[in-house]
C-alpha cells in the first residue's frame, strides 16, 4: 500500500504560481511559465530565484489533481 502525500504550497509559492501562470491551464503549462521567468531575473534576485526553483520543483511532484485543487487567487 502506498500512501499518496498531498503536495502543498506555501502562501509565496502560491502567489509566485499565481501571477506568473495565471493563463496557464494546468501544472505542466505552470512549470513551463516559471520556468520562462527565470532567465528575466536580475543576479541579484536571488532571493525570488530560489522561490521559484523551490515552487517548480514542488509542482513537479504534484499531481494534476492536487494542483487544480490549489486556489490560485492571489493574496497580495
Amino acid at each position: 500500500n502506498e500512501r499518496r502525500i498531498k503536495m502543498t504550497l506555501s502562501f509565496d509559492q502560491q502567489n509566485l504560481v499565481a501571477i506568473y501562470s495565471s493563463q496557464a491551464l494546468g501544472r505542466s503549462e505552470a512549470i513551463q511559465a516559471l520556468e520562462e521567468m527565470l532567465p528575466h531575473l536580475e543576479a541579484d534576485e536571488t532571493e525570488l530565484r530560489s522561490l521559484c526553483d523551490d515552487t517548480i520543483q514542488k509542482l513537479k511532484r504534484m499531481t494534476d489533481a492536487d494542483y487544480l485543487a490549489l486556489d490560485l487567487s492571489p493574496g497580495i
